[in-house]
């Protein structure tokens, strides 16, 4: 089980960065200041343990309620989407 949790712990985080850093860079190249990427990667990386939360949901749920572990999860992921467009 350990091996299949890594590719979520570590793929998320990479991922996160990646894209911080991209948004960084973009931003850095309109601002002309080019340590942007380096600093909105590790802003982006702040997400890093609300996504390991939901992973724990997931792997929770499909320990004990397999059935029901992909809906239930991409629910509470859609329902987070709707609280927080509110913002």
């Amino acid at each position: 089980m350990l091996e299949r949790l890594l590719i979520p712990t570590v793929g998320a985080a990479a991922l996160l960065a990646l894209g911080g850093g991209l948004l960084g860079v973009g931003y850095g190249a309109t601002i002309g200041d080019a340590s942007q990427g380096l600093r909105i990667a590790g802003t982006a990386l702040v997400y890093w343990p609300a996504v390991m939360v939901l992973t724990g949901l997931a792997v929770l749920l499909f320990g004990y309620l397999p059935r029901v572990a992909i809906p239930v999860t991409w629910g509470v992921v859609a329902a987070l989407c709707i609280v927080m467009a509110d913002r």
